[in-house]
């Protein structure tokens, strides 16, 4: 929605836009299945294990235009406030996970925004 209407200008209503996001690249998620399903494979049975990931860089919504903004190089349409939160907005990004080991992001925002933006 926020990529169609840098392209064609279209106004999208949003919420104040203070609520956070933790983006993580498609092929790095993907990433961290294959190493989820290696780990599963070399443990016990019925061993319960609980892991999250994260770009390590939580941002804001109006951060995450900024940025698209810089990076298509064109002003969005966004009309900040029209919208209210929701009833049970998340505000924060859950961060108090274990790491899942052996697994790191390695594209950042700005590099897949790129890619997906070409």
């Amino acid at each position: 929605m926020l990529v169609e209407s840098f392209s064609t200008n279209s106004q999208v209503e949003m919420s104040e836009g203070e609520q956070e996001i933790d983006l993580v690249y498609i092929d790095d998620v993907l990433n961290a299945y294959l190493i989820a399903a290696e780990i599963l494979k070399n443990s016990k049975p019925y061993k319960h294990m609980i892991y999250g990931i994260s770009s390590n860089n939580p941002i804001t919504l109006k951060e995450l235009v900024e940025i698209i903004n810089a990076t298509l190089n064109k002003k969005p349409n966004i009309a900040w406030g029209v919208k209210p939160y929701r009833e049970r907005e998340v505000m924060k990004t859950w961060k108090s996970f274990e790491r899942l080991p052996g697994w790191e992001p390695k594209i950042g925002l700005k590099e897949g925004l790129k890619t997906l933006l070409r």
